[in-house]
């Protein structure tokens, strides 16, 4: 993610928590299949054991969802969790920026439990839900803090786009940077260093070093043979 060591490169891995899909918002494109109403919770307790079996090899940590600013009681639970030296970052709809106590609120949070970069999505699908005038003074101000996205022209061909077809370029094999995993709310770890649809190739029960060895092969034959790890 934020900071890829050139030297070690692959071996590192950049980590996505996941604690809920629920989101204020419910967006055609989502590949979480996220929206209001959705009510699955990550086992925390199980999150913890998961976190004890990491390693070195862990570059960052990042926080996903859904919308992570609904739950950020629970998301400061896992940041108590994470050793004081591991980066953590969050990505966000931004819709708290019409609410400037609201705002307020997010943006503290974020500097009591080290959270940073906040990158807020730039979507067409985000964007008529922000105060992009607050998210823009916010990112001059903080520019190493806030980090603002453009619109994106592909969206991965999952969620409520999975029918859709896509061309796999087996960025797996070849991308050089850290090796992108996510902890989905049901326990499952999905590869998100692909271009195509995310596989699961296991779950948190399993450990960081089982996850960490499967992943040193291309997983694009997990795609491919249809296997679930």
């Amino acid at each position: 993610m934020a900071t890829v060591n050139s030297v070690r490169g692959r071996e590192w891995f950049d980590l996505s928590i996941m604690y809920s899909r629920e989101c204020n918002l419910f967006c055609s494109h989502c590949m979480y299949n996220s929206g209001p109403g959705v009510r699955d919770r990550l086992d925390l307790v199980a999150l913890g054991r998961f976190i004890s079996t990491w390693d070195e090899r862990i570059n960052s940590v990042g926080f996903y969802g859904g919308e992570v600013t609904l739950h950020l009681s629970e998301y400061k639970r896992i940041c108590d969790l994470l050793s004081q030296e591991i980066q953590r970052w969050m990505f966000s709809n931004g819709t708290w920026s019409t609410n400037l106590s609201r705002a307020h609120e997010v943006l503290q949070w974020t500097f009591d439990n080290r959270v940073s970069p906040l990158i807020v999505s730039g979507t067409k699908y985000h964007t008529p839900h922000q105060d992009r005038t607050v998210l823009e003074s916010l990112a001059r101000s903080l520019p190493e803090h806030v980090w603002l996205k453009g619109d994106e022209e592909h969206y991965l061909a999952m969620g409520r786009l999975a029918g859709l077809p896509f061309t796999c370029t087996h960025r797996c094999e070849t991308d050089k940077r850290p090796t992108r995993i996510a902890v989905q709310p049901d326990g499952s770890i999905i590869f998100q260093t692909c271009n195509g649809v995310y596989p699961v190739i296991g779950n948190i029960d399993e450990g960081f070093p089982e996850l960490a060895r499967r992943c040193q092969n291309p997983v694009c034959q997990y795609r491919k043979t249809g296997d679930q790890a």
